[in-house]
């Protein structure tokens, strides 16, 4: 049993939970709207774009979860990845965005896919490895409960 955190190791992992809580919304949530009401992709296109992320969400969540789980480096299985995605998320949020309005369909279409499949890995390299931090912050159950709380 290990010892109870200090506030402050609960309050520096509880800090990155409200960026952790915005993938639970979908990176996607807030820009599809933009595609649908402002440049006029159908809501059907984006509606299997939303299929396609999940699916490419699920593979990729399980590709990093056992890479942060088995790779080690000096800074520790999880800090590198989270360090890392959090700056390639950063860098990458404002590419959606360059979209241009007088582009055709489709390739409104093909911004919208990749631009958002590519924020989704780079979201997964940093989420995943932080959620599976908080199990190795205690091995206590009760603790790890209060943590997440």
């Amino acid at each position: 049993m290990s010892p109870p955190l200090r506030l402050g190791e609960k309050l520096a992992y509880g800090a990155g939970g409200a960026s952790g809580a915005l993938p639970n919304l979908g990176p996607t949530y807030p820009i599809e709207p933009v595609f649908v009401v402002m440049l006029g992709v159908s809501p059907a296109i984006t509606g299997l774009c939303s299929i396609l992320y999940r699916i490419w969400d699920a593979i990729t969540d399980a590709l990093m979860g056992w890479i942060s789980d088995n790779i080690r480096t000096r800074w520790g299985r999880r800090r590198p990845y989270i360090f890392a995605g959090a700056v390639f998320t950063a860098l990458w949020l404002p590419v959606i965005w360059l979209v241009n309005p007088s582009w055709k369909g489709s390739r409104i279409i093909a911004w919208m896919l990749v631009a958002q499949l590519v924020l989704l890995v780079f979201t997964t390299l940093w989420n995943i490895p932080y959620q599976c931090m908080l199990m190795e912050v205690t091995s206590d159950s009760n603790e790890r409960m209060r943590v997440a709380a």
